[in-house]
């Protein structure tokens, strides 16, 4: 997750304008499309949204889903994140007053004042591209912004991806996911498979070379077990399997269909 992100959900003014003054953009999406206001909304984390918005975010930023920060509010029923999203302009009908309305609880109050029929909104989650070549990133681009690039790319809302690329992006996504915010509590069978993806197509002779390959199986060695990870450590097997998983893209940029046959076979 980008710094500016984590600073939002963690409600940190100073880090946010430290970041900002660094150069951080403010409506940066991380692999879910959300935007440092959207992590703020999700913490209820006031101050940062203040900021945030005092600084130039766009309000109504709408994340992968479709949904903007006032709907996140609104999911997590924070009666004041919503009323201070209002305040600075937030639109209650791209889905946020239908959802208040739908699951009830403190923050439906929140839009009394709109009429007692409202439209219904549908959401546009974004679509991931199926075939063709993989668009070059920017030159000198982090192999933390390219992974991010490439999951708002490949990856869908939910579900499989529809390509080896954007599985291999995803799986590398949500395994490091699960380890460092979860701890692994939630391993079983299908994250065992994710692992077992990754190594199988990182560790394809015709891609990438003996030491990144040998890099790859050591990080998958640590990673397969599904034991409880070290929070927050850098250069880890995560981040290891996920530069990686970059890296691969970037010498197959080539889409494949998934699920396809072992991954030596698309050469």
């Amino acid at each position: 997750m980008a710094d500016l992100h984590d600073a939002a959900l963690k409600n940190d003014v100073a880090a946010i304008n430290r970041l900002l003054r660094q150069g951080a953009d403010i409506q940066e999406g991380d692999n879910n499309g959300w935007t440092p206001l959207h992590c703020a909304a999700q913490a209820n984390a006031i101050r940062a949204a203040v900021t945030l918005l005092d600084r130039g975010a766009h309000v109504d930023a709408v994340d992968r889903f479709g949904g903007t920060a006032l709907v996140r509010a609104v999911f997590e029923q924070h009666v004041e994140m919503v009323t201070l999203l209002r305040e600075h302009g937030a639109d209650p009908l791209l889905g946020a007053a239908q959802l208040a309305r739908l699951r009830g609880g403190p923050v439906k109050a929140c839009f009394d004042d709109l009429p007692a029929e409202v439209p219904v909104y549908e959401y546009q989650p974004a679509t991931v591209t199926r075939s063709g070549r993989i668009p070059a990133g920017p030159v000198g681009e982090r192999w933390q912004h390219a992974h991010a690039r490439l999951w708002k790319l490949l990856v869908p809302a939910s579900g499989a991806a529809p390509t080896l690329q954007g599985e291999l992006i995803r799986c590398t996504g949500r395994l490091a996911d699960e380890a460092l915010r979860n701890g692994n509590v939630n391993w079983g069978p299908a994250f065992s498979a994710m692992a077992e993806l990754v190594e199988r197509t990182l560790c394809d002779e015709t891609v990438l070379g003996d030491v990144d390959i040998g890099r790859a199986r050591a990080a998958s060695r640590q990673v397969r077990g599904g034991g409880v990870p070290v929070l927050g450590d850098p250069g880890g097997p995560y981040d290891t399997l996920a530069e990686l998983a970059v890296a691969w893209c970037a010498a197959r940029a080539e889409l494949i269909a998934y699920p396809s046959p072992d991954p030596a076979s698309a050469r």
